[in-house]
């Protein structure tokens, strides 16, 4: 006897079921709440969080794709623009599009990449 497969599909996850407003707003609490905590207008740390958001699911895929506000932090590294010649700026353009009108917020972190932070006394 051969035995037969069976396929469920998976019920939605409460958060799924989320209307688009409030799971969008939580996207952009996610992204920006901490720097507006610490009282910066900016925090590197969630630069990437959009990209994250977007990888849960397909529906976390569409409201983040659809929120302009997670999108709206761009950061330059000095290491990206040292090589002008391959400079990748499709992640720049690509938040640019997805930002819509949005204020954007633009990091250019310049530092020099070989200092230690340390001071001398």
């Amino acid at each position: 006897m051969v035995p037969q497969l069976r396929i469920y599909a998976a019920a939605p996850t409460t958060i799924d079921v989320l209307p688009i407003e409030l799971l969008s707003h939580i996207f952009h609490l996610a992204v920006h709440a901490e720097s507006k905590q610490n009282g910066l207008d900016f925090d590197a740390s969630t630069v990437h969080a959009p990209l994250q958001l977007a990888l849960v699911s397909k529906h976390w895929r569409e409201v983040a794709l659809g929120t302009p506000s997670i999108w709206s932090s761009i950061l330059v590294t000095i290491e990206a623009v040292q090589d002008p010649e391959h400079f990748d700026t499709r992640h720049i353009e690509q938040y640019l599009q997805l930002s819509k009108s949005y204020p954007l917020d633009v990091l250019l972190d310049t530092r020099d990449i070989n200092w230690d932070f340390s001071e001398p006394e």
